[in-house]
């Protein structure tokens, strides 16, 4: 089950996010959506994307499976040394439209947030 993470806010003062995921539109029962990506400097980083539940007001983390209203999730080496992660809905239901963002942990332990980004129908 995912669980709550109730940190509000870890600003990107040190400028590892080079591009932060952005608001994007999906139509309902689309298959293996790329939904969003962020890329960061270091390719040390991992990466957890999590959504925000209007019923709880909690960012809870996505689960990744291979369910087929889940999601899942990529990541590749950039040639620049950075990183770029992927947040891919398997299909798009319902419950897949909302606000999301990245947790970032970097490899000495620094959480960052991404801004945060909506999926639309459309």
């Amino acid at each position: 089950p995912a669980s709550p993470v109730t940190p509000s806010s870890y600003a990107d003062t040190t400028g590892e996010i080079t591009k932060a995921p952005s608001d994007e539109f999906a139509a309902l029962n689309r298959e293996d959506v790329w939904i969003f990506s962020v890329e960061v400097r270091s390719s040390d980083s991992t990466f957890t994307w999590q959504k925000y539940n209007d019923t709880t007001g909690e960012w809870v983390n996505v689960p990744i499976t291979t369910a087929e209203d889940g999601f899942n999730a990529n990541w590749e080496k950039l040639e620049s040394g950075g990183a770029r992660a992927k947040l891919i809905a398997n299909k798009i239901t319902n419950a897949s439209f909302g606000k999301y963002r990245c947790m970032i942990t970097t490899k000495g332990g620094s959480t960052i947030l991404t801004s945060e980004a909506t999926l639309s129908q459309g």
